[in-house]
């Protein structure tokens, strides 16, 4: 049951909660701030992060980075919850009156953003920069196309000293890396299950230690259980136009252009009239027993690359609408090039790759019961999620340039 604030502590969180501002910030105030269909619950979840938590997560749906004061709980007749979108009905429901989002004037901090890292992730990562080639090899890359759309990669630092490390490919055992287990498939494949052993991995790939790395992050939360589909239970669409040119001379540069689009449609999870939930109690309107997907959210993880290990949630939309994803080439992808043109010894030809991809639909399924006792029916929906998930690639071609 929802927990139940005694009259003093609600008179005492019913004050308007303040807390510093953000100088010279942008504020909008939000009378009686609504969700979806209804108004906006004072709590996050079912029961948690009620305040100034679901205040915030509000605030930042609405294109705000804070909340700068809130007035609530206040009772209402219906609420729907801004972390999983379920709805409460009755007279145990709580909102806000009010709340007053902010944001900072659009400063930006270079130094900070230089040193922040990978965008939105705080791991360290420096990007190189993509500009015209004033500095070409000494032998040119064969003409690749232009492909549409696309994007361009150049990663060139300083040749290696040593000369291409040739000895990669051996059956020799790779380093062992803490979280990383090799072999997958060869003694110097790593398959790593935290984001911390990646960057590691990664680190041993820039110095041909070794060859390949896999991120195998646990997912977000404990909330979210991830169902690998069957190749039946979905459609989908891959266009790749990725095209990289490497030089046996530098395993340490190469080229990289156009980008790979994956578009998929999952099967979204039957309706049905929930066992728990009474069509014929009186807060009950049509269809308000139904367990239904509500919404979705649209999950990627990437698998390989710089941002491995790094996933994104975006979208609210349609439980029937394709997901839509692209990924363009980086650097790890130009050194897994170099050494695949080095094993199948295919300098002065062609060779192939693959980008690797993960992409989910978080559906947010109703799960809607009723309940009667002394002060009459109640009605709950607390949601939960179905996360089914693929594993997709996309091709690679591979221009191994023989100096």
């Amino acid at each position: 049951m929802r927990k139940t604030l005694s009259v003093a502590a609600m008179i005492l969180v019913s004050v308007c909660l303040l807390w510093p501002g953000i100088a010279g910030a942008e504020t909008r105030s939000f009378e009686d701030p609504t969700f979806g269909r209804a108004r906006l619950d004072f709590c996050r979840f079912n029961q948690d992060g009620c305040g100034i938590e679901a205040a915030l997560h509000f605030c930042r749906r609405e294109g705000y980075v804070d909340a700068q004061s809130y007035r609530g709980p206040v009772s209402v007749t219906r609420t729907m919850r801004v972390g999983n979108r379920t709805t409460c009905r009755g007279r145990r429901c709580q909102g806000f009156s009010q709340i007053i989002c902010e944001r900072p004037d659009p400063v930006v901090d270079e130094e900070e953003w230089e040193n922040t890292g990978y965008p939105h992730t705080g791991f360290p990562y420096t990007p190189q920069a993509v500009e015209p080639d004033t500095n070409p090899l000494a032998t040119p890359f064969p003409t690749i196309p232009e492909p549409e759309p696309s994007g361009t990669f150049t990663y060139r630092p300083q040749p290696n000293p040593t000369g291409p490390n040739t000895s990669i490919f051996t059956n020799i055992v790779g380093p062992t890396i803490d979280g990383c287990e090799a072999g997958h498939p060869g003694p110097r494949d790593y398959e790593c299950s935290t984001i911390a052993s990646y960057h590691i991995c990664q680190g041993h790939m820039r110095d041909g230690t070794a060859h390949d790395c896999l991120a195998e992050v646990s997912s977000p939360g404990s909330l979210i259980q991830f169902d690998q589909q069957h190749p039946n239970s979905y459609q989908l669409n891959t266009s790749s136009n990725i095209q990289v040119a490497v030089d046996r001379s530098n395993r340490n540069g190469g080229e990289a252009q156009g980008n790979a689009q994956w578009n998929i449609v999952f099967t979204a999870p039957a309706e049905y009239p929930n066992p728990g939930c009474n069509p014929n109690a009186p807060i009950v309107s049509a269809g308000d027993c139904m367990r239904r997907c509500e919404t979705k959210n649209r999950y990627t993880y990437n698998r390989d690359g710089v941002a491995g290990g790094i996933f994104a949630i975006a979208g609210l939309d349609n439980c029937n609408s394709a997901i839509t994803a692209q990924r363009s080439p980086d650097e790890f992808d130009l050194l897994r090039s170099w050494d695949i043109c080095q094993a199948e010894d295919a300098w002065g030809g062609n060779a192939h790759g693959q980008l690797r991809y993960r992409i989910a639909a978080l559906y947010h399924m109703s799960d809607p019961h009723t309940s009667q006792n002394g002060n009459g029916w109640s009605y709950e929906n607390e949601a939960d999620v179905i996360a089914p998930y693929v594993n997709v690639t996309a091709p690679i071609t591979i221009f191994c340039v023989d100096n």
